[in-house]
C-alpha cells in the first residue's frame, strides 16, 4: 500500500494499487471485532487522512488518463468509516506529485510536476481561486495548517516556501 490512516484505536484504512496498471483499492479494517470490509475500487492511492474522530477519511487517488501519455486524472475523495463515498472532486489532466488535506477534510491542496498548486473545496467540489505557480521545479511535498491560513511547500530541489 502507499498510504495508511487510522480510524480511531480499533480501525484503519489502507490504500494502494495493484500491478499492471489496474485500478487501486481502499481496504477498511477493524480489529474489534476483527473484520475487513470489501475493498473500495478507486485509483492509485498516495495520501490518506482521517478526521480526529475517525468518522471520515480523505484519499488522493490517481488514474491514468484516457489516451495515456503519462498524464493522470486525480480525484480527492472523502469516505465514511465504512467505505461509503461521501464526495469526489476531480482534478483532471495534470501530474500531481503531492496532495494534502485540511484536518476537517474541507480542502485538498495539490502540487504538480510544473510547480503549480491548486486548492479545492471538497464540499462544493470546485477549485478555490486560480493556479498558484510556486516553483519552476516539480513538487516534493506540501502541507496546509488546520486554520487554512498557511501553506508550506517544498520542491524537488529543496526550496521551501
Amino acid at each position: 500500500p502507499f498510504a495508511v490512516a487510522f480510524l480511531g484505536p480499533d480501525a484503519l484504512v489502507m490504500g494502494g494499487r495493484v500491478p499492471a496498471g489496474l485500478t487501486g483499492r481502499l481496504h477498511f479494517w477493524a480489529v474489534a471485532p476483527p473484520r475487513v470490509a470489501d475493498p473500495v475500487v478507486t485509483g492509485e492511492v498516495y495520501t490518506l487522512v482521517a478526521t480526529a474522530d475517525g468518522a471520515r477519511v480523505a484519499a488522493w487517488a490517481a488514474r491514468e488518463a484516457v489516451g495515456g501519455g503519462g498524464v493522470k486524472n486525480n480525484a480527492y475523495e472523502v469516505y465514511d468509516a465504512k467505505g461509503n463515498l461521501v464526495s469526489s472532486t476531480a482534478d483532471k489532466g495534470r501530474n500531481v506529485l503531492s496532495a494534502a488535506f485540511t484536518p476537517d477534510l474541507a480542502w485538498a491542496v495539490a502540487g504538480d510536476e510544473s510547480g503549480v498548486v491548486r486548492v479545492f473545496d471538497l464540499e462544493k467540489k470546485e477549485r478555490i481561486g486560480g493556479d498558484w505557480p510556486l516553483f519552476q521545479n516539480s513538487f516534493a511535498d506540501l502541507g496546509v495548517t488546520a486554520d487554512k491560513k498557511l501553506l508550506v511547500a517544498a520542491d524537488n530541489k529543496g526550496a521551501v516556501k
